[in-house]
């Protein structure tokens, strides 16, 4: 009898090169004998690909049953809880070890989706299966999730409640996880241009299966410790200014975002009058100029006045006036403004001369 089922099990597994030897000292022991006729039927009713992965789950589990042998309850392998991924074959084997009496049907409830029992027959709560030697679960499961899946032992045939004996067996979790998709960026950073001192942040959202981590980089270098979602520069310097990224990676792959520039201006300073308009004297009908200069950040802006009221349309740094009249005379100035302040210049004093009309003498001769 042990030499019939170690040649079985050596023809089942001779693409795998399993030492029959090492077989044969393994089938000394009793629970072993199960676990070979459970595999058995995992073998008949599973595709190739899953008959490579239940072959090499059955393997070591012979070594895990091994030094079980005596104990009393469920064996599995995997061991419980055991993980699966959606789209991925899977593949378990279970049997009851060690009892008084040994377990002749098996009764299989809130099996994940897409997994089933090899050799099971349909049951009032699940699936039943006829075995004194533990069954298998396999299949491609299609539905993530943490799966509770509850194996019930009866020591009679056909999941009979009503023998002496029925063992009632703690769940057999199976944890589902999703199918890994390789991230996606689905909102990209944006560009943006702040001041020194103020704050930055950039923010990116990627889709995935794990969910992705993150990598912020600038210049295509990785920021330390930049690994969230989004970025945030607390207090930007000039140096800051550049371009950033952000790849998003799981174990399906990566994904890389646009790049977003950050420009940073100098620390804003308010106007300072840094060249005053001079006084002048002109005759009527000769181009006058004058002119201001100022400093600040963001550069300002001006205004000339005549008198202290506006000049309409005169917003430039020099205010030209091409053919002045006397009514043209008074006080210049220029007020420099930008979002930090203003400034104005001294006044300086016009002088238009106006030449005299020319006399008219008419003499009457009588």
């Amino acid at each position: 009898m042990f030499r019939l089922l170690s040649f079985q099990f050596a023809r089942r597994t001779a693409s795998l090169q399993l030492p029959v030897l090492m077989l044969i000292a393994l089938l000394q022991r009793t629970p072993v004998l199960r676990l070979l006729a459970s595999a058995e039927s995992v073998w008949v009713s599973s595709s190739l690909g899953q008959v490579l992965k239940a072959t090499a789950v059955v393997a070591t589990m012979l070594g895990a049953v091994d030094t079980l042998a005596g104990a009393t309850g469920l064996v599995t392998d995997p061991a419980n809880p055991a993980e699966a991924t959606v789209g991925v074959p899977f593949a378990a084997v279970f049997a009851y070890l060690g009892g008084a009496s040994s377990a002749d049907s098996y009764l299989l409830s809130n099996l994940p989706p897409g997994l089933s029992v090899p050799g099971s027959f349909s049951a009032t709560n699940g699936r039943g299966l006829n075995s004194s030697s533990g069954g298998g679960i396999t299949g491609t499961p299609t539905q993530a999730g943490d799966y509770e899946v509850s194996i019930t032992a009866f020591d009679n045939a056909n999941l009979d409640p009503n023998g002496p004996h029925t063992f009632a067996i703690t769940t057999y979790t199976i944890s589902v996880g999703a199918s890994e998709v390789g991230p996606a960026i689905t909102s990209q950073p944006s560009s943006l241009t702040v001041t020194a001192g103020l704050q930055a942040m950039f923010s990116v959202a990627a889709t995935g299966s794990p969910a992705p981590t993150y990598q912020w980089k600038k210049g295509g270098v990785p920021i330390a410790g930049a690994t969230n979602s989004s970025y945030t520069i607390a207090s930007t310097v000039v140096g800051d200014a550049g371009n950033y990224t952000v790849v998003a990676t799981n174990l399906a792959g990566s994904a890389t975002s646009n790049a977003a520039t950050l420009t940073v201006n100098a620390t804003s300073a308010a106007p300072a009058i840094t060249t005053q308009p001079q006084s002048q004297v002109v005759v009527a009908g000769a181009a006058v100029t004058f002119t201001a200069a100022a400093s600040g950040n963001p550069t300002p802006t001006f205004q000339w006045q005549k008198n202290s009221v506006n000049i309409s349309g005169a917003t430039s740094s020099s205010y030209t006036i091409s053919v002045p009249t006397g009514s043209d005379s008074g006080n210049y100035r220029s007020i420099a403004a930008n979002n930090a302040g203003s400034a104005t210049s001294v006044a300086a004093l016009l002088t238009v001369i106006v030449a005299p009309s020319s006399a008219v003498i008419t003499i009457s001769v009588e």
